[in-house]
């Protein structure tokens, strides 16, 4: 019964083409099992597998690397915006410095002066001087600034609406106010 199935495996409809010796090409030299013929639909399959394989390492490498990139630049953002808050805190402590120094300077040096001229206890009217014409300009710099500012905003409305109404006439032949007062009177109708 073996001599039958080795002989029919030997009479296969493949011939030569076809595989023998125990699923192998003849023509492997190697013994090694062969791959599929390359038309045959599992050899694709096979084929697509690795392919996809390595398109899913591509892929991965390259999410890996934007991420990356992302977060170098994130990490770059970060310093510079600690070193710019440093920056700022810097430049305005030393403002901040000047312009004690500055005053401490004059209200000591006006001290001086009234100590020299009315006696040594008159020292306290410089420092006194001094902070009162800085709080008192502070407070004229605001109170006109507010006034100049409410001024101003007022006349750009006024204005802004004065040229609405100038293009109602232009547009329509009347404006927003003369039609309010004509129904104030009563004689609101179709323009003639």
């Amino acid at each position: 019964m073996n001599a039958m199935y080795s002989d029919a495996s030997s009479h296969s409809p493949s011939g030569s083409h076809g595989p023998t010796h125990g699923g192998r090409y003849p023509d492997d030299e190697s013994g090694a099992p062969s791959p599929a013929a390359p038309g045959a639909p599992g050899a694709s399959l096979k084929d697509a597998l690795g392919h996809i394989g390595e398109l899913k390492e591509y892929a991965s490498y390259f999410v890996a690397a934007k991420l990356d990139s992302y977060k170098v630049t994130a990490v770059n953002l970060g310093v510079y915006a600690v070193l710019g808050v440093v920056g700022a805190v810097a430049g305005c402590t030393l403002v901040s410095m000047a312009v004690v120094l500055l005053l401490g300077g004059v209200a000591w040096a006006l001290g001086a002066l009234f100590a020299h001229w009315f006696g040594a206890g008159w020292f306290w009217l410089g420092p006194l001087l001094v902070g009162l014409l800085i709080l008192g300009g502070l407070a004229a710099g605001v109170i006109f600034g507010l006034k100049w500012y409410t001024r101003t905003s007022h006349a750009r409305l006024v204005a802004k609406y004065e040229n609405r109404q100038r293009q109602q006439r232009i547009d329509y032949g009347h404006d927003v106010e003369e039609r309010a007062s004509e129904q104030r009177a009563g004689t609101f109708g179709p323009h003639q």
